[in-house]
Parts: structure tokens; sequence; C-alpha cells
């Protein structure tokens, strides 16, 4: 027995120390450490949004880190880099980002093991200075330069200009915006300062001194930094190009920064005549020699920005391939061959200069469809020497290779059965088949085969020209190079024959049948109308017209009256018993302890609910199909707009378990014409439905750009996403289509009219804008809005604040309502808050009560609109004409089932303060009370 109750110990301890590092494994996933971090205002580095949103390079960095390491983040926003870093020698914080290398910095901090990015110091002055030149060293004598106090990029700067001769006077200044805010105001000719990022209001003349930056900790910080490195190390492993994506997203060249040149490129600039470029006669879409004798395509293009950009003038010279370009370059018949592939041992044999690559194409494998296997393989010059070094010319069964000068000869070649595929560009690719038949042809993309395109010049000659060249291409965006491509690939193919060669040719029968038949029947009305036109029986049939337009015009403005009483007298008769319906549910239900009483009470209120929901789209929708809808913009600012939308929202989205993610791009301050209440209605209908239709943990996004016109005007464009269950392709074309559902099963409980979309869809056309849609089933729904709004000057901007909730309690009021369930209703829900309750049975009651009651004894009036003997807004006249102090200040507030805009503009009309609609919403009662009771 004993060597079996050994081995039986043995096995429970290999279990316990199993258990137990499990567990303790367990415990260290499961707990996460809070980071403190400090942030200060740097640029695109670290920039806190007006909305409290954090941005730049450096909180993109931390939040990567935090998917590797677990973190949650505790952002501390000092003024300065100064307080950053008197609070990171106190300890009060565990990291800070962006901080440059120092020997000090080493000996009495903990540093990341690797940096976080490199930057350089430059010396920057205004847009509009014009004197400096960059690197213009000369120029540079006697300034007067900024620097940030205590700076390591103060003493790089000292030290460069002690380096270059230059005698400047140098400034300390406390911050980088004190800094800033002394170049704009004249009180320095320049700053010294590490590279903050792309901004149009500054130039930069000199760069110097790059350095790596670090995440920089306190020396008891020893874990923090363990879990840093490590999650750095691991971003590194999983994704190379981490930071040269991030570098190019917050710092490479924008749209409006241009190239600043040295002393000698402008003075070449100015004495340079025409510079002829190399461009291949046959490379559509990138060059081709046109019927005009002129070179089109997406590289003249190009180097025509690169001319408008640096003051050169550019002409082109067509060449059959690459040999003639280097003939025409070694002749010196052109300066520039426009398009090479990056080769720089090939480059340094023959003496040339290659510029930056400006354009990195991926390539692609073109075969007709139903053609399985490659035997033959069509390339073109240039792809050809790419191919002989790949992996695949090396395979054992390799296709046989045809070489042509152009993509376009392969593409020929291919339509001929010549070849079985074809390797080009992507771009290349797309062009050529987009001309064709394209469902005839397969693209594929090559992943493992890219080429980058260089500008090559004589190294010997032209160095001015290759370093010009060089800063045009480091100042043009991806974006401009995207909008060139696509001019180039898709405009030029808007002639009729390229349009009938990529319709399928069934579809060309059915347009060409549909063209004849619709010549035929103009030929056949215009016969018509020659055999009928007589002079006098066409004046005399249009004044007869007139005349029935005009009646018919009459009665229908009758019609339309009629319409709009009966919505005004439907929509009161159907809130009225609404509203006893679900007042005395809620009473009811505050009085009650039956569970089961209870459950039917709740399913009363919710049927009540969707039946005022229903009532209220019904009649909303019919008005604005009757064309008595009408919208009354207001100046309102844009904060004001979206926190009046998004903070309901925010409340049902933490309610379910939804993300809400707010996204606002270029929001222009000021105030703008806006329909407050009818934009609240498109934006809360679309963003409740996308909480709606969002499981639990899944996300809704509201992003929100503008912009702006030199008319005055703004376009606001919206975008509401969702990761919801989405909506069938089917179902697409009908979803605005009043009372129009698609039922899923995909989420419970999501009940509704029907009628939400559609007024969405009335509401947007009305105001002057439009909708979009994109959805796939079970991925999300994303609806894109784009609104025109007038900019004013009527109304300041203002913070939006919500009001401290305020002790009713013993407060009087005066409730003017003839319906005794709707008086008994309203009285329980104003005493529930513990106010003293006054009634009158109409409105001449009322004003009489009033009138005898002491001077501020009430501190408000409920109005009822539609009573006997005088309404609520001759009575609410009545009371602001009274010749007492309180007369005109107290809050007068219409509590009514009349609740369209009309009405609502009449009661502000007649002196009430605010519209609360029956059925009551207490919550929205006593927020009107306790914002207008001082």
């Amino acid at each position: 027995m004993r060597p079996l109750v050994k081995t039986i110990l043995f096995v429970l301890l290999l279990l316990a120390l199993a258990f137990g590092t499990s567990a303790c494994a367990m415990g260290r996933a499961g707990a996460k450490r809070t980071v403190t971090v400090g942030v200060y205002s740097f640029g695109d580095y670290m920039e806190l949004k007006p909305d409290g949103r954090y941005s730049g390079y450096s909180f993109e960095y931390l939040y990567e880190i935090a998917k590797y390491s677990g973190w949650n983040f505790k952002f501390v926003d000092y003024d300065s880099f100064d307080a950053c870093y008197e609070a990171l020698r106190q300890g009060k914080i565990d990291i800070l980002p962006a901080v440059f290398w120092s020997r000090e910095r080493e000996q009495n901090y903990l540093l990341s093991a690797a940096p976080m990015g490199a930057s350089r110091c430059t010396l920057i002055v205004r847009s509009n200075d014009r004197f400096h030149s960059y690197d213009d060293i000369g120029s540079f004598q006697n300034m007067k330069v900024g620097v940030t106090k205590g700076a390591i990029d103060a003493v790089k700067f000292r030290e460069w200009a002690k380096a270059n001769g230059l005698r400047v006077r140098t400034i300390d200044i406390d911050s980088t915006p004190d800094l800033l805010q002394a170049l704009d105001s004249g009180a320095v000719d320049a700053v010294s300062i590490a590279y903050i990022g792309t901004n149009n209001n500054y130039r930069v003349v000199a760069d110097f001194s790059p350095m790596g930056y670090y995440f920089i900790m306190p020396k008891d910080r020893t874990e923090v930094k363990k879990e840093l490195d490590r999650a750095m190390n691991e971003i590194s492993m999983t994704n190379g190009n981490f930071e040269k994506d991030l570098n190019d997203k917050y710092f490479s060249a924008s749209r409006s920064q241009t190239p600043v040149f040295t002393k000698e490129e402008h003075d070449f600039i100015r004495r340079a005549g025409d510079i002829k470029i190399a461009l291949g006669r046959y490379n559509a879409p990138f060059s081709s020699a046109g019927g005009d004798g002129k070179m089109h395509g997406i590289l003249p293009d190009l180097y025509k920005r690169y001319g408008r950009m640096s003051g050169l003038s550019f002409s082109f010279v067509p060449v059959k391939d690459f040999s003639e370009a280097m003939k025409l370059l070694e002749a010196g018949s052109v300066s520039v061959i426009g398009q090479m592939n990056e080769d720089r041992f090939y480059a340094d044999n023959k003496g040339l200069l290659l510029t930056s690559p400006f354009m990195k194409l991926t390539l692609a494998q073109v075969t007709r469809k139903g053609n399985a296997s490659v035997r033959t393989l069509a390339l073109p010059d240039g792809v050809a020497q790419l191919y002989d070094g790949g992996e695949r010319s090396a395979e054992e069964h390799a296709p046989v290779v045809k070489r042509f000068n152009s993509a376009a000869d392969c593409f020929a070649a291919l339509k001929k059965g010549q070849a079985d595929a074809m390797y080009c560009s992507t771009i290349a690719a797309n062009y050529l088949i987009n001309r064709d038949r394209a469902e005839d042809f397969i693209i594929s993309t090559l992943s493992s085969y890219s080429i980058s395109l260089v500008a090559g010049t004589c190294a010997a000659k032209n160095r001015v020209i290759y370093s010009i060249l060089n800063r045009c291409i480091r100042f043009t965006s991806a974006s401009v190079l995207d909008e060139l491509v696509l001019r180039n690939t898709i405009a030029e193919g808007n002639s009729f024959a390229a349009l009938l060669k990529s319709v399928p040719l069934p579809y060309v029968a059915v347009i060409g049948f549909v063209l004849c038949f619709i010549i035929f029947m103009l030929v056949m009305a215009i016969v018509s109308l020659l055999r009928h036109s007589r002079a006098e029986k066409q004046v005399a049939a249009a004044r007869e017209r007139e005349k029935v337009q005009e009646a018919a015009l009459a009665a229908a403005e009758r019609a339309s009256e009629s319409k709009t009483e009966f919505l005004a007298n439907i929509s009161h008769d159907m809130r009225t018993p609404l509203n006893g319906i679900l007042g005395f549910t809620d009473m009811a239900a505050k009085n009650c302890q039956e569970p089961k009483v209870l459950d039917c009470l709740e399913k009363i209120k919710i049927s009540g609910g969707l039946l005022l929901n229903l009532v209220n789209d019904t009649l909303e929708i019919t008005r604005i199909d009757s064309g008595k809808f009408t919208f009354t913009p207001e100046p309102t600012t844009c904060r004001e707009m979206l926190d009046s939308i998004t903070v309901p929202i925010r409340s049902a989205a933490e309610a379910k378990g939804v993300n809400f993610i707010l996204r606002t791009q270029h929001v222009p301050q000021g105030s703008f014409m806006i329909d407050k209440l009818n934009m609240q209605k498109i934006f809360l209908n679309l963003l409740s439905n996308a909480v709606k239709f969002t499981p639990a943990g899944g996300t809704v996004e509201f992003e929100i750009g503008a912009e702006e016109h030199p008319d005055g005007m703004v376009t606001c464009r919206s975008i509401v996403r969702d990761n919801g269950i989405g909506i069938s392709e089917g179902f697409l074309p009908r979803m605005f289509e009043p009372f129009a559902q698609e039922h899923s099963s995909s989420i419970s409980g999501t009940t509704g009219t029907g009628l939400g979309l559609a007024i969405v869809k009335r509401l947007v056309c009305i105001m002057g804008g439009s909708i979009e849609v994109k959805s796939t089933k079970g991925a999300g729904t994303e609806f894109t809005i784009a609104m025109p709004v007038e900019k004013t000057t009527s109304a300041a901007e203002k913070e939006t604040q919500q009001a401290p909730s305020r002790d009713l309690a013993g407060k009087k009021v005066l409730l003017c309502e003839d319906n005794a369930m709707n008086t008994e209703i309203a009285k329980a829900v104003l005493e529930s808050r513990g106010l003293l309750v006054t009634c009158a049975a109409d409105g001449r009651e009322g004003t009489e009560k009033f009138a005898a009651s002491g001077e501020g004894e009430l501190s408000a009036i409920l109005m009822d609109i539609r009573m006997p003997v005088m309404d609520g807004r001759e009575a609410s006249r009545t009371i602001r004409a009274m010749d007492r102090s309180d007369a005109k200040t107290i809050p007068i507030i219409a509590m009514t089932a009349d609740a369209f805009a009309e009405d609502v503009a009449k009661c502000r009309e007649a002196g009430m303060d605010s519209h609360v609609p029956k059925p009551i919403d207490s919550r929205l009662l006593f927020s009107e009370l306790e914002r207008l009771i001082k």
C-alpha cells in the first residue's frame, strides 16, 4: 500500500501546484494596472480636443501599448513640459511621453528600452516671412530666436548656431504656446523647437540634430518599465510598420503645405528655362501621347504640380521605352527621366541620382476568366527585371516569359490568346480592363511583388534639380496621388466608345433598342405637334387652363387648411385620453404592491407609449406630406446642438451596455441658423435605432464634421455607424417607406411604428440635405447625412451645462385644466414633489385666482390651451397685461395636447415661457419647473 499512497500524494501535489500556478496566472491576467500619464499641449504629439477627447501621436502609441499590456490610463493635464517634468520628479505621474534623451535624464530616470519615435530640431519662421530661405545660414545672422527655457532643443540650437558661426540672440520662453505666441506677435524673428508637425502658420527654414524620443518614468517604476518594454517589443514584432504609419499619419505633408527651398535652389529656379522630362509614350494611365501632341496621364499631372510648387517649367518628351530615355539623358536632350524603378545599384553604375520614391505600386496578375493554367506570361518593360529576380521565375515549371514595351501591349497579347496571363501594376490593370469588357478578366493581387517609382537625373549635371524634386515629393501627400490616379483612370474612360466597351453585349442590345424606341417616339411627337399647332387655339387653351389651375389652387388651399385643422383637432383628441391612460397607469403602479398587477400595468404603459409614438409619427408624416410642414431655424451653437443629442443617447447606450463614441472633425465655432427641434428628431431617431439594434458590448459611433464655404454656408457631414444586426440587401430599397419594418429575431423587444426613418428622410430633404445608407446583414449599418446650414453672428457661443436639481417642495403653482381626469393626474404628479397646487377649471377662473393671490405667492402657472370660457393663450395674455410686479415674470408653462411646432410658436407669442406636450412626461415637466422657478 505504501507505494500506492506515495503515488496518490505525488499526483495530488502536482495538481495543487498546477492549480496554484494557473490561479496565479489568472490573477495576473485579470489585474489591470492604472498608469498615470502626464500630458501637455504640444502640436501633433499631444492635444486635448474641445470635446474632451485626447488626440495625437503619443496618445495613439499609448492606446496601442494598452492592447498588449492591459493598462488603463489616467491622463493628468499640465500647462507645460516643465510642469509635467516637475510632476515626474516628484513621482506624481508614472509616465511622461515624447521626451528627448539626455545623459542627466538617463541617470535620474528610467527610459523605455527603445525610442517611441524620432524627430529633429527645427528653426521656424512665420509663413509670410519670405526673407529667410531654407538653410540660408547667412540670412540667419543677428536673428532674435525664441527657445523653450531649459529644453533639450534649446541646447541643441545653441550648439548648432555655434557650429555654423551664427551670431544670434536667444530668448528663453517658459512654454511652447508662449513661444509660438511670441513668434506670431513679432516679438521674435524665429523660434527653435522640436518638429511640431503639420502647421500652415509656420515655415521650416532649417532642420538639425535628429534625436529619438522616449517614454520616461521615475526610478521606482521598474515594474511599469518592464511591462512597457515588453509591450513595445511585441508591437515591433507583430506590426513592424506601426511607428512609420503613425508618423505618416501625424507628420506627413498636408495639401496646403509648400516646400521651402534654399537660396541656391531659389537662384536656379529664377534662371532655369524649360526643363525636359522623358516619359513613356505608350504607358497609360501613367503617361501617353495624345492626338493633340500633348502628354496625358498621372505622371504629367504630377510633374505639373511639382512645377506649380517650385516655380520650375517642365515640358515632356515622349519616348518608346526606357533605353531611349537613357540615350536622351546621356546626350543631354532631357534633364530627367520621369519614371524609373528604384534600383540604386544600376543608378550608381550609370552615374544617376534617384529621387525619393513618389509612388509605390503593387503588381497584379491579369488572366482571362476560366483560364486555370499559365504557360505563357506577358511582362512589360520594368516589371520583367523584377520578375527575373523573384521566386516564381526560379520554379521548375515556370511559365515562358514574353516581354513587351508596355502594359497595353501585354494586354493586347492577352486578348489575342498570345499569352495566358500578364503582370502589371494594379493601377494599369484596372485601367485596361475597365476600358474593355471587365467581366471577361480576373485580377489577382501579387502581394510579394511591388515597385517603387522614382525620377532619375544625371549626378554630374543636375544635382539642384534632384534636390528640388525631392522637396516637392516630400510635400506631396498621399491624398494628392490618389486624386491624380482616380482622375486619370476613371475620367478618361468617359468617352462613348470606352463606355460601350465596358458594357456587356446583351446590355448594349437592350440600350440600342431603347434608344431607337425613344427616337421613334420623339419623331411621332413632333409630327403630332405640327399637325395640331394653331396659335389661336393654343392661346385660348392656355387661358382656359389658367382659370382651371386658379380654381384648383384655391380648392387645394381650402382642403389644406381643412386638413391642418383636422390634424390639430385629432392630435388634441387622441393625446387627451392617452394622457389619462398613461397618467393613471403611473399612479396605479406607485400605489400597488401586487406583482401580477404591476406587470399588467407595465405592459399597459408600454402599449400606451407605442400608441403615443404611432400617433406622433403618423401625424408628423401626414403634415410633412401635406406640404404644411415648415421648419424654423434659430441661432444655435454646434456644441449646444451636439449636447442636446448625445446626452440622452449616451445614457441609453450605457443602460444597454453599448459603447457610444462621439467623433468631431473640424467642428466650426460660432452660431448657425438651425432648426434645433427637427435636427434633434433626425439624429435622435438614427442614434436611438442604432442603440436599439446593437447588442450589448457592441459599438455605436456618431461622427460629425463640417466644411465651411466662402459664402457663409457650412456643410455639416454626419455619420451614424453601428456594428449591430444590420439590414438585409433586399430591405434597403424600402427602408424609408412609411410603416416598413424588417423583423429580426437577432434582438428581442425591438418594436416600433416603422415611421421613424420615413420621417428622417423627409426632414432631411425638406432642409436641403441628403442621406445615404450602407449596411451588411449581421455586420452593422452606416448612415451619412450632409446638411447645409448658414453661419450667423446673432448669438454668442456658450457652454451648455446641466442645471442642478432644485428643491420644489413648498412651492405654490396654479393649474388651469378643464378636464377632470387630467387635473387629477397633473395634481398627483406635482404633489409627488411636494408642490402645493391650486386648480382652475378654465382660463378666466385661472386669471381671477392669479389676481386674487398675493404678489410672489405663486411660483408658476401650468396652462392648458383648449378650455371653455377663455382659452389658455388668451388667459396668458391677460395675466401678462396685469398691473402687478410678478405679472411679467411668473413662469407660464403650456401643458397641452396641441403639440405641433406652430402650436409651440403660438404659445410663445402669447407670453408663455415653455411648452410641455401631453401625455405628460413628468421628467420634462419637473425639468422645466426647476429651470424656470427662481
